[in-house]
This record gives C-alpha cells, sequence and structure tokens, in this order.
C-alpha cells in the first residue's frame, strides 16, 4: 500500500519511510513545507496542518508534529518546540532546564491523517527528564537532551534501542492498525470510455477547452501578481489592496482609476516577451498541437496556443471578435479566444463589469459556441470546479442541451481534474461531464500524462 507523507524534512522522512517499510507500507514524499500553527493545542495544530496538507495535495494522506513538553513552565514549549530549540540550543537548553529540581519532560508525536472524507489523529507520549547537558549525536533536536524513564542515557545514544521508547514510532504503529481496518479510498474509476475519446478525437469530433492551469505551466502570472502590481500602481500596499475585494472588483477599481487596463495588459504581454522559450519545453502544448483538435476554445487572453502553433509550424485561425468569424476554413484549427486578446484591450474580459456582460452568453461567439458543439464532444483541460468560468460555462452547457430537442444535441463530454474530489466529481456526472482524474500528484505532470496518453491510444487505433 501507498501512502503520501507531507513534509520539508528529509531526515523525519527517513526515519518514517524506514518505520513503515517494516510494516510493507510504501511512503510516497510531497515535499511541501507547512507553516504550523502556533498554539499549545496539539490537537488543534495537527488538523490545521493536516487541512493545509489536503488542501495542496487533494488525495489521501498524512502529517506528523513532534512536541517536547516540560513541567517546569507549565507544559510548554509544546506546539513552539520547534523556536524554542531554534532560540536556544541543545547546550542552553540543558543548561535552562536539565539542572533544576524539576527536570520532567514529555516528548509527545500526533498523526495527523486526511483519507479524503475525515481527520483522524493518532497520539503517543514518552515521559523521561532532561539531561544535564547534550549527550550523543543525532539528526533530531530533542534526542540529545531527552532521557526516557527506565534509562540512563539520552535517545541519541541508545542507537537501535531508541526504537522501544519513540514516540513517533508508537504512534505510527497506532496508525498502521487503523489503515489495516478502516482505510477508505476514492472510489475506483472506470476509464474504459478513453477510446471512444480517442476515436472522436480522430474523427474530428472533440472540442477542447483550455483555461488557466494550461498556461499556469508556463509560469505566466497568475490573479495574484496581477492584483500585486495594480495595487502597487495605485499607491497601496500589495497585500491590503488584495483584502479590498474580489479580483474582478479590485480590477474593475483598476480600471475605473487608470481609464484602461493597459498597465496590466503590458505586464502580461512582458511575459510573453519570453513565451517561446516556455513553449519549446512545454510538452503539454506540444501535444495539443499534435492531438490536432479542430476547435480549440479557450478562456485564456493570452497567447500561448496561438505562440505553440507557431513554433509547430501548424495552422490555424485566430478568432477573437466578430469580424473574425467571416470567411472561415474549416480544414483549418480554430482557435476561439472567448475572453478576448491581449492584443485587443477592448475584448479582454478582466473586470467585473466586462465578466457580467461576457456572462449574457448572446454574443456572435456564444451563437459559433452552440453551433460548435452539436454532435461533438468537449474536452476541458486546465480548469479548476471552484474556476467561475467553468461552473458558469457547463450551466449554460447543461441549459443548452436539456432545452434541446434533438436526442443528439447532448455529446458525451469530459474534464480533466488535477486532484480527486468525490463531490465535484458527482456535480460534474450530474450535468453529463465525464470527470477524468490525474494520476500525478504534479497538475503539471498529470495534464502531460493523460495527453500522451490520448495520443499513444490515438496512434494505436489509427494502425
Amino acid at each position: 500500500m501507498n501512502i503520501r507523507f507531507v513534509t520539508s524534512n528529509e531526515f523525519k522522512l527517513e526515519e518514517i519511510k524506514t518505520i513503515l517499510n517494516e510494516k510493507n507500507l510504501n511512503v510516497l514524499p510531497v515535499n511541501i513545507k507547512i507553516e504550523e500553527l502556533q498554539t499549545d493545542d496539539n490537537l488543534k495544530l495537527i488538523k490545521d496542518k493536516t487541512i493545509k496538507a489536503f488542501k495542496e495535495v487533494g488525495r489521501p494522506l498524512f502529517v506528523e508534529h513532534t512536541g517536547f513538553y516540560l513541567e517546569y513552565i507549565s507544559g510548554l514549549p509544546g506546539g513552539l518546540s520547534e523556536i524554542f530549540w531554534l532560540k536556544l540550543g541543545p547546550k542552553v537548553f540543558t543548561e535552562l532546564f536539565g539542572n533544576n529540581s524539576n527536570n520532567k519532560a514529555v516528548v509527545k508525536t500526533i498523526i495527523g491523517y486526511c483519507d479524503g472524507y475525515k481527520i483522524y489523529t493518532f497520539e503517543s507520549k514518552v515521559f523521561g527528564k532532561i539531561s544535564s547537558k547534550p549527550y550523543g549525536f543525532s539528526k533530531f533536536e530533542w534526542d540529545q537532551i531527552f532521557i526516557p524513564y527506565g534509562y540512563n542515557k539520552t535517545v541519541a545514544e541508545m542507537g537501535e534501542e531508541k526504537n522501544k521508547v519513540s514516540s513517533k514510532r508508537k504512534a505510527l504503529n497506532k496508525f498502521v492498525n487503523f489503515l489495516k481496518n478502516n482505510n477508505k479510498i476514492f472510489k475506483k474509476r472506470d476509464y474504459s470510455f478513453i477510446n471512444n475519446l480517442c476515436e472522436s478525437i480522430i474523427n474530428k469530433n472533440v472540442v477542447l477547452f483550455v483555461g488557466a492551469g494550461v498556461s499556469n505551466n508556463l509560469h505566466l502570472p497568475s490573479w495574484e501578481p496581477l492584483l500585486e502590481s495594480m495595487g502597487k500602481d495605485l499607491g497601496y500596499d500589495e497585500e491590503i489592496f488584495k483584502t479590498l475585494g474580489g479580483n474582478l472588483t479590485l480590477a474593475e477599481y483598476y480600471k475605473n482609476k487608470k481609464h484602461g487596463i493597459s498597465e496590466v495588459r503590458n505586464l502580461l504581454l512582458k511575459d510573453e516577451e519570453n513565451i517561446k522559450e516556455e513553449i519549446a519545453k512545454s510538452d503539454i502544448h506540444k501535444l495539443i498541437v499534435e492531438l490536432d483538435f479542430p476547435l480549440i476554445y479557450t478562456t485564456n487572453y493570452d497567447r500561448c496556443l496561438e505562440t505553440a502553433f507557431d513554433y509547430y509550424n501548424k495552422k490555424y485561425i485566430l478568432i477573437k471578435t466578430v469580424e473574425d468569424l467571416i470567411n472561415l476554413d474549416n480544414t483549418i484549427t480554430q482557435i476561439i479566444k472567448f475572453h478576448g486578446d491581449l492584443n485587443d484591450e477592448n475584448s479582454v474580459v478582466l473586470t467585473e463589469s466586462s465578466y457580467f456582460q461576457r456572462l449574457n452568453f448572446e454574443s456572435p461567439l456564444d451563437i459559433k459556441l452552440r453551433a460548435d458543439m452539436l454532435g461533438k464532444s468537449i474536452l476541458f483541460i486546465g480548469y479548476g470546479f471552484n474556476d467561475i468560468n467553468i461552473r458558469y460555462l457547463l450551466y449554460k452547457l447543461n441549459k443548452i442541451w436539456t432545452n434541446s430537442s434533438s436526442p443528439y444535441a447532448k455529446p458525451k463530454s469530459y474534464m480533466f481534474l488535477t486532484k480527486p474530489n468525490p463531490v465535484q466529481e458527482e456535480i460534474l456526472e450530474a450535468r453529463g461531464i465525464i470527470p477524468i482524474v490525474s494520476t500525478s500528484d504534479n497538475p503539471g505532470e498529470g495534464l502531460k500524462d493523460f495527453l500522451k496518453l490520448l495520443k499513444e491510444k490515438i496512434i494505436k487505433l489509427k494502425n
């Protein structure tokens, strides 16, 4: 069985991998630094840490926290152990607390585990005392100064004998016993439909929808740096500016104050100056070009897709305004900029007003979309379900499909998700969208692997 462990501490990872390997558990390391809540409430700390980790990874995982508790100072440092240690070090720590009449101490380890549905915790304690000075060598701070009851040497001096008194090992044993009896997994998925999707791609019956997640792999600025740039340009502290409204509202305010979005547009265009180099390294964009979709809709206003087609010398037609709809060549890939293009400032959907106007869903591009999707499947990539763009679009498309009198109007459609989410998956399925969940913890790698799978299956089907 594989289990993800979120930590940025390589020594902790090494120790826990060794312990769990003995239990036939294979640890999948996730190298993320989780900022721990500064509190003396162990349970609150580990639950907060587990939630933060799950938000990042979105898959079953566990985290760990070990704290040191001194009776002499009412149970401190506890959740503040790391800060105490960094400030004092072993020598000063033992001078302060190791020679007191009350040198009692407790080492507590608590494991936080999220199976995707609930958080479970597993705790273990080891009682002992502080040594008069540091003894032995260890990669773990407290081992040099902690003498467990029943022993006359520090944990750092104990070698393999340490395993008998390790609070970490005892907590992990409880965790392993729980997994053996209560392990849940996200629902098993049937991906037998992939061949049907590939056949539809071969027959030019799939419309590709590309969201911001695809461009994010090229390290283009997201909303966060854009808002910081707007705030700074208006004389605000960047962090304060971001608290004053939502993304679209702040962009609207910026546009009103500056009588346009030219500065933001210039910032985005500046980042695109080096985009060719990133495109050359992007397997995702190469695969999008190679899969040869007849129609590619995108809510991105960057020029990544066009740059990729140019780089690989693949012909395309760019459609961003009603004028571009005249004399279309249906034998060439069409790239439809659903939210505008940076080269046409008036077409960019960036502010609240422009977004509300776009939600009318009655523009010439909307009419084209309704026509394009008749009898065709839609594949969404680069979207998160929290993205308001995709949620509204799915709602409108589902409404169009539901109200259609044609039994063929609602084709099979698919959305690639970077993380499993049973709630979002069920909502998608209720709207007639088949979720395809990444097999990788890395969003970019997962999307690349999925597109590569499509390409390989298409080659086999053609042969």
